[in-house]
């Protein structure tokens, strides 16, 4: 249920960690959500990971990007932000090159690019690459999301108002001479500068990584940091066995220790705290009852042993899932396996 059908990638990640780690390591990998626990606690009916931290799974690749996702999150909830844009850096698919001549060439021209934005006063950005093998091109699309926040009077050097145009404009310009395309779609205007928002913080940084927020803001920042293959697929590695093979072995061996996400200006301190939200009446009474005595959660066990169960007619079990189903909050096709999992193990008849 949790790894839908990246089958095929899983098989083949799973034989070169064997190869390369030994056994420990790749069960370990193979395995990877046999062991999430169903827990009721003061957030409420959730499911705690417990994956295999793997940087190549389809379910914990993401979570390495959660502690960069939380400190952005927590500079936007505690201060005044200035204008938020977005914007890709893409560069053509030369067929046979190599990963790493990918990444040089495309590192070069993301510098350059930022040293422009810092001239006219870039306040905060964070840069993440992306590796997607291209199976049109039979090459490596090496490319790197930014997301920037820029003062709200900033200028072009030549006294325009800056808009999401001109910031693809300036990138054409830099890269004249390999006519690179910048679709209209590579960049966006996200927010105007605004005060601080303390509701992205409102559960949007838990490790149950399928409680990813959909609105702007809180989706512009966490889609680029979600893992280094812009979903990690079969699919995004060329499709074939024979491909993914291939790639799978040059993400372990050639991007090892590869620093793919990187920070600018403000966003690379600590966020500031918030203070302490007051309580509401009865809300310490509320957060008492959902634990077990002596403030511990209550673990019902693992989410497949639970499911097996509901679906003989426990309805101690069906009304965990029926909680976990309504607290979904993710649109994707992971949010929509987990919907049918809920259903199926509440709509299973029992002795």
């Amino acid at each position: 249920m949790l790894h839908g059908n990246e089958t095929m990638l899983r098989e083949e990640v799973t034989k070169a960690v064997l190869k390369k780690h030994g056994e420990r390591a790749a069960f370990r990998y193979a395995a990877c959500g046999l062991g999430d626990l169903m827990v009721k606690d003061a957030r409420g009916i959730h499911v705690a990971p417990k994956g295999c931290g793997h940087r190549l799974c389809p379910r914990c690749g993401r979570t390495k990007g959660r502690p960069l996702v939380k400190r952005i999150f927590g500079w936007l909830a505690a201060k005044e932000h200035g204008d938020i844009y977005t914007m890709c850096l893409t560069q053509r698919v030369i067929e046979g090159e190599s990963l790493a001549d990918a990444r040089l060439r495309m590192t070069t021209h993301e510098q350059e690019y930022l040293a422009w934005l810092r001239d006219l006063g870039l306040i905060s950005a964070i840069s993440v690459a992306h590796v997607v093998w291209s199976e049109y091109a039979r090459g490596w699309h090496y490319h790197v999301h930014l997301l920037l926040e820029m003062p709200s009077s900033w200028r072009t050097p030549r006294g325009a108002c800056m808009t999401p145009r001109r910031l693809r404009a300036m990138y054409r310009l830099l890269r004249w001479s390999q006519s690179v395309r910048v679709p209209r779609a590579a960049s966006s205007l996200v927010t105007r500068a605004g005060p601080a928002d303390p509701t992205l913080l409102d559960g949007a940084c838990d490790l149950d990584f399928w409680t990813e927020r959909s609105d702007g803001l809180a989706k512009a920042v966490q889609y680029p940091v979600r893992d280094i293959a812009q979903g990690i697929s079969a699919k995004r590695m060329g499709g074939n066995r024979e491909q993914v093979a291939f790639c799978v072995d040059v993400l372990l061996c050639k991007a090892k220790g590869w620093k793919l996400r990187r920070c600018y200006g403000q966003w690379r301190k600590k966020a500031p705290e918030l203070p302490p939200k007051p309580k509401a009446d009865g809300e310490a009474e509320g957060k008492a009852a959902a634990v077990a005595p002596g403030g511990k959660p209550i673990v019902y066990g693992t989410v497949h042993r639970c499911a097996r169960f509901a679906a003989k007619g426990d309805e101690l079990l069906r009304s965990l899932f029926r909680a976990l189903e309504a607290g979904n909050r993710n649109d994707t096709d992971f949010g929509k396996r987990l919907l049918s999992f809920c259903r199926a193990a509440c709509a299973a008849r029992g002795p």
